[in-house]
């Protein structure tokens, strides 16, 4: 195993941290607790389904793909 860095779009070194949030994903305590103790066999049904990132995400390429 190597250590690896994504520099995709820095142009300074603090922006290999890739902290800066483009798109805010706004979660209540029930659906943060739920994404980080999600125990599944299967994490497909549960990533389209209730992974609020991916929601967003896909709720993001839909909304380009309408435009």
């Amino acid at each position: 195993m190597e250590p690896a860095v994504d520099i995709s779009d820095c142009k300074t070194a603090a922006d290999t941290f890739h902290g800066n949030v483009e798109v805010p994903v706004e979660i209540n305590p029930e659906e943060f607790f739920d994404y980080w103790n999600s125990s599944s066999e299967d994490y497909s049904d549960w990533l389209l389904h209730e992974d609020p990132f991916m929601k967003k995400a896909l709720e993001l390429m839909k909304s380009e793909q309408a435009d």
